[in-house]
């Protein structure tokens, strides 16, 4: 259904309820940033609508502005805008890192999610072993995050979708083997006709990115998601999914945590020269 939905339908659905509505309306891509950052605003003087993907919210925007409605505002994931060097202008904000999972686990979040399912011995030994705990989960992340990059830049159209992550991530090191990886993505009708040789030189070439720039929250919570069940989780993380463990962080994620952000102090800083409610935090 969400495929059929088009800016003119969000708007819409804007001005019926501004009817009724004098506070800030928020535009979001889905349902699980409505649920992360709905709890942080202002209950009363803002509400949400969901616009089922990033370019609806950007193509919202743009229509409301021409209905002459000056009181919403988005929020979207940054994705690879931020590797791009694309810049958003109020009133459409973006998340710091490439989305709002991956902004979760650079936060203290990640803490609070470990403290309550990652066995302290387990997780000593792997740290110990590996180095830094959001570097090394990183590592295992970053070529995913690459391979995107490198697919969009060269018209390759992979896809990402639905991979099998224990097929290239070490159960035991949480490392990715990049050869299995490649095979991985370019297992289906586009992929089988382009040569892994040529994908690997690629991904050898490319210039350094920033974990922040490049990982990719989906894939962060796989990786700890097999981390937990097979590495460091305590007993009640043996069968956890990465779907728990994404709302693990957004249950964990804080109000010091949104505070801490540029994508809080930007879209703060745009309602309160508005004069419009935002945030209750």
């Amino acid at each position: 259904m969400r495929d059929y939905i088009e800016e003119t339908d969000v708007a819409n659905a804007v001005m019926m309820l501004r009817s009724g509505f004098k506070g800030t309306i928020v535009i979001v891509e889905g349902n699980t940033d409505d649920r992360l950052y709905g709890k942080f605003m202002d209950p009363d003087g803002t509400d949400i609508v969901i616009a089922q993907s990033k370019t609806n919210v950007e193509r919202t925007l743009k229509e409301l502005a021409k209905r002459g409605e000056n009181k919403s505002l988005g929020i979207v994931d940054s994705d690879l805008d931020l590797v791009k060097g694309v810049k958003r202008r109020a009133p459409l904000f973006a998340t710091d890192t490439r989305d709002a999972e991956s902004m979760m686990f650079f936060s203290s979040a990640l803490e609070s999610l470990l403290s309550e399912y990652a066995d302290k011995e387990s997780l000593h030994r792997f740290t110990e072993r590996y180095g830094n705990f959001r570097d090394a989960i990183c590592k295992s992340c970053y070529y995913v995050g690459l391979l995107m990059l490198i697919s969009e830049r060269e018209g390759l159209n992979l896809s990402f979708k639905n991979l099998d992550f224990s097929f290239f991530i070490d159960k035991r090191t949480l490392q990715c083997d990049i050869r299995k990886l490649v095979r991985s993505v370019l297992d289906g009708p586009i992929g089988s006709r382009i040569d892994p040789d040529m994908i690997l030189k690629l991904l050898q070439d490319e210039k350094e990115h920033s974990f922040r720039e490049m990982c990719r929250g989906h894939d962060i919570t796989e990786v700890l998601a097999i981390g937990m069940r097979e590495v460091f989780g305590s007993y009640n993380a043996k069968t956890v999914k990465s779907s728990a463990v994404a709302g693990g962080l957004r249950l964990a994620f804080s109000a010091e945590d949104l505070r801490a952000t540029d994508l809080y102090s930007k879209s703060s800083q745009w309602a309160s020269d508005n004069g419009i409610p935002l945030w209750r935090v």
